[in-house]
């Protein structure tokens, strides 16, 4: 049976830490972006699921797009709240089929759902959302990166500047995960994982071997390998195992710097866990059937994470670290939750 009630198996430990960090109230006092599926019927026309990007705070909900021509993903919101970018599949002509359709990258306003720009994303028609996604990120309040196919077959990542509606190569890589302040990106090539300066371009390889960067940690990186979750020291090139013998999927920073959550897959995909680290010690532990993606915070000690329950529905479970929380209620299919700041 599916559960949101966290499993503690230090129960009078995880009070008494706990107990200073849980928001004052439960109020719904936040905000998150979700794409959504609000047409169940969508795959019987043989098309995408005609998805959009939707606007939660305090309770209410806001459509931030409404493209019937598009279906939207991977929603990002800028670091001061103000704008969201997101990547849509534009299925316009949908005579042509799948071989004639694109994709494209979009920012919006949040308050009003106003689209302030648009890029084409190159290499990209005919082709099927890449695992992961497209790895939308912000560098500061004025560019997005996102990751496209390369010329060679591989993958790179482009910056999108919207104050001059440019666009540019950054580097090769799969995924790109920016550090605190817009400094630093790393993502993943052959030969390992590689941190890209973003101001001067120089680069460094950071961990030589097969793994994924999830998240930056103080002056850290989290990779994610088929054996485990390592913690990488960018400057030596050293690490330490953090998660052994398991596949760890997400993994996001708390606002607050002080602790993180991470998703880790039950063997034999049966399942998923949401796990928060404290001080170096799992505090709650989320057991779920289903499959958990768009983990986020949405404030400090307040977590967003989507399910995919066995059976295919979808919805949005909103808990703070005691496992007081509720589902978004909403009809169609929520995927993606991510945490929009505060102006």
């Amino acid at each position: 049976m599916t559960s949101s009630q966290p499993h503690m198996p230090r129960l009078a430990l995880a009070v008494a830490c706990l107990c200073a960090l849980v928001p004052t109230a439960l109020a719904q006092r936040f905000a998150f972006v979700s794409t959504r599926a609000p047409e169940a019927q969508a795959g019987a026309f043989d098309r995408p699921w005609q998805s959009e990007v939707y606007f939660y705070r305090d309770g209410t909900e806001q459509r931030l797009t409404a493209t019937p021509h598009a279906s939207e993903y991977d929603p990002a919101p800028s670091p001061g709240g103000r704008f969201v970018a997101f990547v849509a599949h534009d299925h316009s002509h949908e005579a042509d089929g799948w071989d004639a359709w694109g994709w494209y990258l979009a920012v919006v306003e949040t308050l009003t759902g106003r689209e302030v720009a648009r890029w084409d994303l190159p290499r990209t028609v005919g082709m099927t959302r890449p695992a992961g996604g497209f790895q939308t990120a912000w560098v500061g309040d004025a560019a997005v990166l996102a990751q496209v196919p390369a010329a060679t077959g591989d993958w790179e990542v482009h910056a999108f500047d919207l104050g001059s509606g440019a666009a540019r190569r950054v580097t090769d890589g799969y995924g790109a995960v920016v550090a605190s302040g817009g400094a630093r990106l790393a993502t993943s090539r052959a030969d390992g994982v590689h941190v890209v300066d973003l101001a001067g371009g120089s680069e460094t390889r950071a961990f030589a071997g097969a793994g994924m960067p999830l998240a930056w940690w103080r002056d850290g990186l989290f990779v994610a390998t088929e054996s485990g979750l390592l913690l990488v020291d960018v400057a030596t090139g050293a690490n330490e195992t953090v998660v052994a013998a398991a596949l760890v999927t997400e993994l996001r920073v708390d606002p607050s710097g002080e602790r993180y959550a991470y998703v880790r897959l039950h063997p034999a995909g049966a399942g998923s866990d949401v796990v928060v680290i404290e001080g170096g010690v799992e505090v709650p532990v989320w057991r779920l059937d289903g499959w958990v993606t768009g983990l986020d915070w949405l404030e400090p000690g307040l977590m967003a994470f989507a399910v995919t329950e066995p059976g295919g529905d979808v919805y949005v479970q909103v808990s703070d670290l005691l496992g007081g929380g509720f589902r978004v209620a909403s009809a169609g299919e929520d995927h993606g939750p991510r945490g929009v700041p505060r102006p």
